[in-house]
C-alpha cells in the first residue's frame, strides 16, 4: 500500500521526499503573499471576528472572568482589612504618644504617676 498523498501532490514538487508533495507550495507561501492575497485575507480576517465561539470556549472564558473577579474582590477585602488594622495601630500609637505627654512622674514618689490635664 502506498503512503497517502496530498491532493495537490505531484512527484516533481516533493523536495523532502516525504510523500506529501507540498514542499514547493510551502516555499512559495513563505516567500510572501501577493497583494491580491493580502486583500483577500483582510476580508477573511474581518469575517473571522464574527464567527461565534463554541460553547465550551465561552464557558471557559466566563469561568476565568469569575475567578478573576473573585481574586480581585479578595484582594480588595484584604487591602481594606490591612488598612483598617494599620489605621487602628496608628491611632493606638498616637494615643500612647499623646498620653505620655500628660503622664508625668511625681517628684516625691517615682512609683506613682499622676495625670496632668493639658493646658488650654
Amino acid at each position: 500500500m502506498s503512503p497517502p498523498h496530498h491532493r495537490d501532490s505531484s512527484p516533481d514538487l516533493d523536495n523532502a521526499h516525504d510523500g506529501s508533495g507540498d514542499d514547493e507550495i510551502q516555499h512559495k507561501s513563505l516567500a510572501g503573499p501577493s497583494q491580491s492575497k493580502i486583500e483577500c485575507l483582510r476580508l477573511w480576517t474581518e469575517a473571522v471576528n464574527c464567527i461565534p465561539l463554541p460553547e465550551k470556549a465561552i464557558t471557559l472564558q466566563m469561568k476565568c472572568e469569575r475567578n478573576y473577579k473573585r481574586r480581585r474582590d479578595d484582594i480588595k477585602k484584604k487591602n481594606h482589612i490591612i488598612k483598617q488594622r494599620l489605621e487602628k495601630a496608628m491611632s493606638d500609637q498616637l494615643r500612647k504618644m499623646g498620653n505620655k505627654d500628660y503622664e508625668k512622674a511625681c517628684r516625691y514618689s517615682s512609683d506613682q504617676q499622676t495625670k496632668v490635664t493639658p493646658k488650654g
